[in-house]
């Protein structure tokens, strides 16, 4: 453990970072009574990072004159969606019309489920920005029409996207709509050139290194529909490989995945039999069925964020809390491994894993938050910092936990 770059805090016995908030580790060092060493090299009075878009948002060049247009896009990273909107209609306001912040205006239309309105800026966009945006621009309006549920649209601006510039991202984005649509054999084709293409760079900011478990259980599902169960079995057994959550389910029986309807009716009934735990005033029994909802759901795009909101809700109400499966406890040890090792972007990796596992786990939050801030990812930061919060409000850091959102906030002002 190299004590100049990370401290250990005994109370929570998660590893810190100084330079991330000094704050804390002021703080800290009072409520534990634990002596903390300080490396002379760190520079507490740390420059800002350059302001950078928000995943899946689209990268533009910025008038850096229009201070309105960068407050929008700060508050978007913020995830303060309905105020960056305000801005960017008020930056818009001042004209001259610019392609640049109307794109950023139909993200955030395009989030807000406003798909309409995001479709009549996208089409404005493409009078204004140069060819070289096409690619972006067609597929933010691809993703509003299949927001409308008009796949047909969809699928010809995605396609107008490739034409344009093939990447992963867009023939992942086809394929989706493709499946959707019943067109099952387009879907297998464009999820192979997504999984095959060079050009992943716009994936693996949207999705992560969840990205390749994504197009697995995409094709797979693709050849399920389609009939080809031992296909659709590779495809699972790959995705499994990838993707934790999942693989105490359905580990031993891969092709069970695809069965959505199962899934359907063991979430449905889990879920009723957590409300009904809760209302008798059984919350250990309503988070365990919680848990399992979560484990079966099929809906991870709409029902997931309903499960771990409950889940997140009821954690904290929990007299005695459930450990953390073998499986989360591996992803935990090796995410403290790279951070010792100042490996911070696999030990993110690995605390990321660790939540798909067990979403609820506090500890797991305020590591991230810290990685994040050690990162210079302030907003990321406080949203993780604000969960481990949520899910630990009594415990004795909370306090020094607060002051470090605050700094933080202090630190994304002055950028």
């Amino acid at each position: 453990m190299r004590k100049s770059t990370v401290v250990i805090v005994a109370f929570v016995g998660v590893l810190m970072f100084i330079r991330a908030c000094p704050a804390y580790a002021e703080a800290a060092s009072k409520t534990s009574g634990k002596s903390m060493s300080v490396s002379p090299n760190l520079d507490v009075n740390r420059s800002m990072a350059s302001f950078k878009p928000k995943d899946g948002v689209p990268i533009v060049t910025i008038n850096l004159g229009d201070s309105t247009l960068l407050e929008g896009i700060k508050l978007y990273n913020q995830g303060k969606k309905q105020e960056a909107l305000e801005k960017f209609n008020q930056s818009l306001a001042k004209g001259p019309e610019t392609w640049n912040a109307l794109s950023w205006r139909a993200a955030t239309y395009i989030d807000l489920d406003m798909y309409d309105e995001g479709i009549k800026d996208l089409d404005r966009c493409l009078k204004l920005e140069p060819a070289t945006q096409h690619m972006v621009t067609y597929n933010y309006r691809g993703r509003a029409y299949a927001g409308k549920g008009d796949l047909d649209k969809a699928l010809e601006s995605y396609k107008i996207a490739l034409d344009h510039k093939k990447a992963s991202i867009s023939y992942y984005s086809y394929a989706k709509s493709a499946f959707e649509k019943g067109l099952y054999e387009e879907a297998i084709t464009n999820y192979t050139n997504a999984l095959n293409h060079p050009d992943t760079a716009d994936m693996i900011r949207i999705h992560t290194s969840d990205w390749k478990a994504i197009c697995y259980a995409g094709r797979g599902s693709a050849y399920y529909k389609k009939g080809m169960q031992t296909e659709a079995q590779k495809e699972a057994e790959k995705m499994l490989e990838l993707s934790p959550r999942y693989q105490s389910v359905f580990g031993a029986d891969p092709l069970l995945y695809y069965d959505t309807e199962k899934r359907k009716a063991i979430t449905d009934e889990a879920r009723a039999a957590a409300s009904r735990a809760e209302a008798s005033g059984n919350m250990l029994e309503a988070f365990s069925e919680l848990a399992k909802a979560y484990q079966w759901n099929p809906d991870t795009e709409k029902q997931d964020k309903a499960i771990i909101a409950e889940l997140q809700r009821i954690y904290p109400k929990l007299s005695l809390k459930p450990a953390i499966s073998e499986q989360a406890r591996r992803f935990y040890v090796q995410a403290q491994a790279f951070t010792e090792s100042e490996n911070y972007a696999a030990a993110l990796d690995a605390y990321a894993k660790l939540l798909a596992v067990s979403p609820w786990y506090p500890e797991s939050w305020f590591n991230s938050a810290m990685l994040r801030a050690e990162k210079e990812e302030y907003y990321k930061a406080i949203e993780n910092m604000k969960k481990y919060l949520q899910l630990a409000p009594e415990a004795p850091d909370a306090r020094a936990a607060q002051d470090c959102i605050y700094k933080w906030e202090a630190w994304m002002d002055k950028e």
